[in-house]
């Protein structure tokens, strides 16, 4: 599968998950929602995340597929301790 077409079906996925984003962010009074996402890939979905108006943090292990294809910052992590308090 070429990359052009996994960020394709990435972005469709994202929309779907935009709306339920939008209603819990409706449902709150305070700063922007903080999103973690797990397995981020080349950071495409984050990045759209974040031009959302969403604050993102993105992680995946270290020998992803596309460590070169990166559009975001994503810390590596080891894919058993996620690297923040449980806050």
């Amino acid at each position: 599968m070429s990359l052009k077409h996994l960020e394709s079906l990435r972005s469709s996925e994202l929309k779907k998950v935009l709306i339920t984003l939008s209603e819990l962010k409706s449902n709150m009074d305070r700063g922007k929602l903080k999103v973690l996402e797990i397995g981020a890939g080349t950071g495409c979905q984050a990045r759209e995340l974040a031009e959302n108006g969403y604050a993102v943090e993105a992680i995946d292990i270290l020998d992803n597929t596309y460590l070169e294809d990166r559009v975001w910052p994503i810390r590596n992590y080891d894919g058993k301790h996620i690297p923040f308090t449980s806050n």
